[in-house]
């Protein structure tokens, strides 16, 4: 595949509880739709390991992204705020690595309807387009 013709693939870990009506949950599905983009759904965003996300770059996704329920209406109480530290400290690692700022997106999504997932991803898409690639983290298999 050319340059011209690459696409960033996305992994997005989605809250249960932040996308929770039959219409939010299908605009969650539809984006893993083109096969290539895969959207997993966790009880809270406090429960994805940063070894999850730092995985995802060694297998070659291009962007990250990780929507959670604001800190005031976590269902687990802490659970976006443990996140949140969590993913500052994976950043700071992966900044260290040489992996670019703009891999890994956090959302945070308020009770309210406020933007659809789907712009989220798009979002997150263009922003791994203008970084190209990612390659610091991918394993080739080759040892």
């Amino acid at each position: 595949m050319s340059a011209v013709d690459w696409e960033p693939r996305l992994l997005a870990f989605v809250c249960n509880w932040a996308y929770y009506t039959p219409s939010e949950r299908a605009q969650v599905d539809q984006v893993a739709e083109n096969g290539r983009d895969q959207v997993v759904r966790v009880p809270c965003s406090g429960r994805v390991s940063p070894f999850l996300l730092l995985n995802a770059l060694q297998q070659g996704f291009d962007a990250i992204l990780l929507v959670g329920c604001e800190a005031e209406s976590c269902h687990y109480r802490d659970g976006s705020r443990l996140a949140q530290r969590r993913l500052r400290t994976l950043c700071q690692f992966l900044e260290y690595l040489g992996v670019e700022q703009g891999r890994i997106h956090l959302y945070w999504r308020s009770p309210l309807p406020d933007r659809p997932f789907n712009t989220l991803a798009a979002e997150a898409k263009a922003a791994a387009r203008d970084l190209g690639p990612a390659t610091v983290l991918v394993q080739t298999g080759e040892r």
